[in-house]
């Protein structure tokens, strides 16, 4: 039986609130065999999202871009960065 190796995923997690504020940083890492599932979550004043990279320049430099990008271009950069 051959073994699968794990690989080590970065977590980031942006708040994008009502305000205009946007905040992200990277909270974890994990070694798993398989991607984490990517979150989304809706609250009243802001929405949460939690993607997941296979390596650590690649979460900061996600995590850069959300806080750099305007209120407009926003949606754009999420679809085109995680796609």
């Amino acid at each position: 039986m051959l073994r699968s190796h794990k690989k080590m995923y970065y977590c980031v997690q942006s708040c994008f609130y009502t305000d205009g504020r946007v905040e992200a940083r990277i909270i974890r890492h994990v070694a798993r065999r398989r991607k984490p599932q990517d979150l989304y979550e809706k609250r009243r004043k802001y929405d949460i999202y939690e993607d997941w990279f296979e390596s650590r320049s690649k979460a900061e430099m996600f995590a850069q871009g959300c806080r750099d990008i305007s209120e407009e271009e926003r949606p754009l950069y999420y679809l085109a960065v995680t796609a």
